[in-house]
C-alpha cells in the first residue's frame, strides 16, 4: 500500500513550495521538518526510523513515500 503525503508541501525553512522531492526529516538544527532538496542537504540528518522520510512527486501529481 502507498502512502501519499497530505500535509503542506511547502519547505518549513525556505517557504519555498517542494517540487520534485519533499522530506518529512529531523534537522541539524533540533527540531523535525518539511523541507524542500536543497534544505534537506543543509539540515536533514538522515531518513529511516525516527529520523525522517523522502517522498517522490509521482506520475499522479501527489508526493509518495519511497523511504524511511
Amino acid at each position: 500500500m502507498e502512502k501519499i503525503w497530505y500535509g503542506s508541501t511547502k519547505c518549513d525553512i525556505c517557504r519555498n513550495e517542494c517540487v520534485d522531492v519533499l522530506y518529512d526529516a529531523k534537522t541539524n538544527l533540533g527540531c523535525w521538518a518539511t523541507m524542500c532538496k536543497s534544505c534537506y542537504r543543509k539540515h536533514g540528518i538522515g531518513i529511516g526510523n525516527g529520523v525522517g522520510q523522502k517522498y517522490i512527486n509521482n506520475k499522479h501529481g501527489k508526493f509518495q513515500k519511497v523511504a524511511g
